[in-house]
């Protein structure tokens, strides 16, 4: 099997838990967003909220323990 390029986004705002309410919530929507602009394949992410939206348009919502195992699945040479 080719190795196909892949589109992956990782969500690093580890800690926005000082964000809360209306703006909590527009950054949640404009990284769904960016799923469909971006054309992604994966979104990586430890947000519960984010990955109930699994899957979205064009993208796997992962854990990041999930996306690493996938990619291991996807090149069994390494």
């Amino acid at each position: 099997m080719a190795n196909k390029n892949i589109r992956v986004i990782f969500d690093t705002n580890v800690w926005i838990s000082f964000l809360i309410g209306k703006k909590l919530l527009r950054l949640k929507e404009h990284i769904l967003d960016l799923i469909e602009y971006s054309k992604a394949d994966y979104l990586v992410t430890g947000d519960r909220d984010l990955l109930e939206h699994n899957p979205f348009k064009t993208a796997q919502i992962l854990k990041p323990s999930e996306f690493e195992n996938h990619l291991n699945k996807r090149s069994p040479n390494r």
